[in-house]
């Protein structure tokens, strides 16, 4: 058994280590699903069953939902692996005569509700199911509680990763009328922690490969003053790295912006009104401010001449 402080797992850690960083990165993935299958294969073989057993359940109730339009049937089939994927989590944390020598694997409580978000955003219509195995492949980081390995072992995308780049046309109108006005807010509050943390490191990034960077927000009516508190605490960080923070909530009318047409009613999303006068405004600031490399025809970029062929002007 590899215990955590046993002299084999101490040896072989700085092994395995060396070893991912020195393999190429399309590999990584299965040279960490097959390290764990023996980490886990040393407390007994049986314990991979248990994750094992998940993984398939998850896999084939994913492929099944996406093959079926029915809403009736694809209740039932969801409640099924719902039922199924519990079950497994109960029989082995409870533990029968038959399995009470089995040592559950660590986090397997969170691969269990993590396989059935899953399978539930795939019943929602949410995202398309993986026909390449890729929920087996979450089995890999498991227990692992670092956010930043987890791009060597689940997709990018799922389904179209181009199609209008998160944009969506929206031409209703929802009228928004006695707008809170944030411009002389200037208290400060704080950030969420990891949002802060991952904010400098994309700043701190741009700026040690020399990439120009400028911050900014778009215009929002349902600002509120703590949340222009929070924005006040970007342009606070921003101007502790000299860099620019656009805030389009103070300044909205700047750009000719109107709450009274220009917003849909999605919590205050622009509609294609408002979303035009600021999208005009961000390129009408940085091409008066910045030396901007023309793209258009240059290979690597078919997808955006596609997306601006089809989007409305």
């Amino acid at each position: 058994m590899f215990g955590l402080t046993s002299i084999e797992f101490i040896t072989m850690l700085p092994i395995v280590v060396l070893l991912f960083y020195l393999l190429p990165n399309k590999i990584m993935q299965y040279y960490l699903l097959v390290i764990n299958i023996v980490f886990y294969a040393s407390f007994g073989y049986k314990a991979i069953i248990i994750v094992l057993a998940e993984a398939v359940v998850g896999y084939v109730a994913a492929i099944l939902l996406d093959g079926v339009s029915s809403g009736h049937r694809r209740k039932i089939l969801f409640l099924a692996s719902l039922t199924i994927l519990i079950s497994i989590l109960v029989f082995f944390k409870i533990g029968t005569k038959a399995f009470s020598t089995i040592i559950a694997p660590l986090g397997i409580s969170f691969y269990t509700l993590q396989v059935i978000s899953y399978v539930f955003d795939i019943y929602k219509g949410l995202i398309k199911a993986d026909s390449r195995l890729s929920i087996i492949m979450r089995f890999p980081y498991i227990y692992n509680k670092y956010d930043e390995f987890r791009h060597f072992t689940i997709n990018k995308y799922y389904g179209d990763e181009n199609q209008s780049l998160g944009y969506a046309y929206k031409d209703n109108i929802e009228v928004y009328e006695n707008v809170v006005d944030v411009k002389t807010v200037s208290e400060v509050s704080s950030i969420d922690h990891k949002s802060e943390q991952y904010l400098r490191k994309i700043i701190e990034y741009c700026q040690y490969n020399n990439i120009g960077i400028v911050l900014t927000n778009a215009p929002w009516p349902c600002i509120t003053e703590e949340t222009q508190k929070r924005f006040n605490k970007v342009a606070e960080i921003a101007d502790e790295y000299k860099i620019l923070f656009l805030d389009r909530c103070k300044y909205s009318k700047e750009i000719g912006l109107d709450y009274l047409t220009d917003s849909s009613g999605d919590n205050g999303h622009l509609n294609y009104s408002g979303a035009t006068k600021y999208t005009m405004w961000v390129e009408e600031y940085l091409s008066d401010n910045y030396e901007l490399p023309d793209r258009r025809n240059e290979s690597g970029y078919e997808a955006y001449e596609l997306i601006s062929r089809e989007c409305k002007y």
